[in-house]
């Protein structure tokens, strides 16, 4: 999926978020959530996995605190101290609100790792070219300073004035300096970008792109077969399949033909991605296996 036409990727994104957003079963939530986890993994292997660990107490934490400030629903778990009740439908509510904060920011994490700041540039580069290079520089703009604080440490540690000696008040003035000085670089640094620019003659001819992202006919027959599926899905979720009650119980819609069908569409949509990139690698492994 990383040869696909960025601005097609950044509409299937757009779509997982709002889907995710809008749907409230549980059979949705979990269709959403493992899309989201299989096309991290298939992005970025096992260190995905550490941002999951990272959002299992993210989780935890929106379920068990819901029922501390919503003590709407019929079964009572237990009695607060304070004399409100801690009911089971906030705590499913809770979990409910979590996984969807978790999906998303699975989504985005997926995002990051397909969409650079360089794919980016090139969606709005021929369009806004002085916006996508004003976008170029604030992504370079933190590690940039990072690395330019680390050296203007090391040279007042060389000068004896490293930060964190003295008295509070020297403390506080020698992190002016340092800001200070890491303020000067990042101003002259911008003026030297700009000449920089201007004597390349920036803005001053049509934007050319380094990258051209083709569109071919299996990722046309692709984007027609997602475009069916969020159809039906959009069908289903504006007939009331998605959707959940948590007070003052939980109930949902009965299941029919339309709540599986959209479902079954639902979860092909998210998942299409993570099928591509599946059967991009089995056909490269394919043709290595020919040489």
């Amino acid at each position: 999926m990383e040869s696909w036409h960025l601005a097609a990727l950044l509409g299937f994104f757009a779509a997982a978020l709002v889907l995710t957003v809008v749907v409230q079963r549980p059979a949705f939530q979990v269709a959403a959530a493992a899309a989201a986890l299989v096309l991290l993994l298939s992005v970025r292997g096992v260190a995905a996995w550490r941002t999951v660990g990272a959002l299992v107490p993210v989780v935890l934490a929106v379920a068990l605190v819901n029922p501390l400030v919503n003590s709407q629903g019929a079964t009572v778990i237990a009695m607060l101290p304070w004399g409100r009740p801690y009911t089971l439908e906030a705590l499913l509510f809770g979990v409910q609100t979590g996984t969807m904060l978790a999906t998303m920011l699975l989504w985005f994490a997926s995002f990051n790792a397909l969409v650079a700041g360089e794919k980016l540039s090139y969606l709005i580069g021929g369009s806004a070219p002085g916006v996508a290079l004003v976008f170029t520089m604030v992504l370079q703009l933190v590690p940039r300073f990072q690395r330019r604080a680390q050296t203007v440490f090391a040279a007042f540690d060389g000068l004896g004035m490293g930060h964190g000696r003295g008295s509070a008040a020297q403390r506080v003035r020698q992190g002016a300096r340092e800001l200070s000085a890491l303020t000067g670089w990042a101003l002259e640094g911008s003026i030297v970008t700009a000449d920089s620019m201007r004597a390349r003659g920036f803005g001053s001819g049509r934007p050319m792109r380094l990258t051209v992202y083709r569109v071919g006919a299996a990722q046309a027959a692709a984007w027609a077969a997602m475009g069916l599926l969020l159809a039906v899905a959009v069908v289903g979720i504006a007939g009331g399949c998605a959707t959940a009650q948590f007070v003052p119980v939980v109930s949902f819609p009965p299941p029919d033909g339309l709540f599986c069908a959209s479902l079954v569409s639902f979860t092909l949509f998210l998942a299409m991605p993570s099928l591509v990139n599946a059967a991009e690698r089995l056909r490269w492994r394919l043709s290595l296996s020919r040489i």
